[in-house]
């Protein structure tokens, strides 16, 4: 027997992720110093700097690689103005206390990768760039999230679960699919979004793939712009019996 799930069920899951490409987690203790006077939960005494590889082309779709963290000297931004709400930028990277989950620093940006990506060479070229991230020393353990913009015009989620005749009648097979219209949508931030939701930040499906459900994670995109995309698949499948949080490791 087949049955339509709310509309909503997981909107929450992707909606919390965005865009999410790039996530690490830092240990601020791991910089031997002398104690220093902090605010807003950083140490403007030292400046993070994390360098990064931004790459792809046709063959991978966009990536990102975490190259190092180094200390780049005293701070010489802005010890007020922590949090972008400009809304600019197709990039954004926050800084998240990782005991709270709250904003503590966040920019917006442009990049080179985001430069190259609007000319032809992105068709037939596999390229790499080393780029970097900067912010306030953070004082306590945070989570740092990179961000890529979408031009998202409308979103739509559609689930359908079967379930099993005999009592309790629970749900054996849901396929989740995340319609997505829009210009110029990158095919694999998409998937990446589904795929930090499924494994990583929806508690919905978390709990419904640690029982007796598999859950088939998919997408669909219509993007228009520069280069019109149609396309649709399966991201991930999680389930049964099996921790969500497992698979992302």
């Amino acid at each position: 027997m087949h049955r339509l799930l709310p509309s909503n069920a997981r909107t929450r899951g992707l909606a919390t992720v965005g865009a999410a490409v790039l996530s690490l987690l830092w240990l601020s203790g791991s910089r031997p110093r002398a104690a220093q006077p902090s605010g807003g939960g950083f140490d403007f005494s030292a400046t993070m700097r994390v360098d990064y590889f931004h790459a792809g082309g046709p063959k991978t779709g966009e990536t990102f690689a975490l190259d190092r963290v180094v200390n780049d000297g005293a701070w010489a931004g802005s010890r007020t103005q922590l949090v972008d709400d400009t809304n600019l930028g197709k990039y954004l990277f926050e800084v998240r206390a990782k005991s709270s989950a709250a904003v503590l620093y966040s920019r917006g940006f442009a990049s080179i990768y985001g430069e190259w990506e609007t000319t032809p060479d992105v068709k037939t070229a596999q390229r790499t760039f080393h780029e970097s991230m900067r912010m306030p020393w953070p004082s306590a353990p945070v989570t740092i999230a990179l961000k890529k913009r979408q031009n998202v015009e409308r979103y739509e989620i559609h689930a359908v679960g079967e379930q099993r005749d005999e009592y309790p009648q629970v749900l054996t097979e849901v396929t989740v699919t995340h319609e997505v219209w829009g210009i110029d949508i990158s095919e694999s931030a998409i998937r990446r979004c589904i795929e930090l939701s499924a494994t990583k930040y929806c508690p919905v499906n978390a709990m419904v793939s640690a029982g007796a459900t598999t859950v088939h994670h998919r997408y669909a995109i219509h993007s228009s712009g520069a280069t019109p995309v149609e396309a649709a698949g399966e991201v991930i499948t999680t389930g049964p019996y099996r921790r969500p949080d497992v698979l992302a490791e």
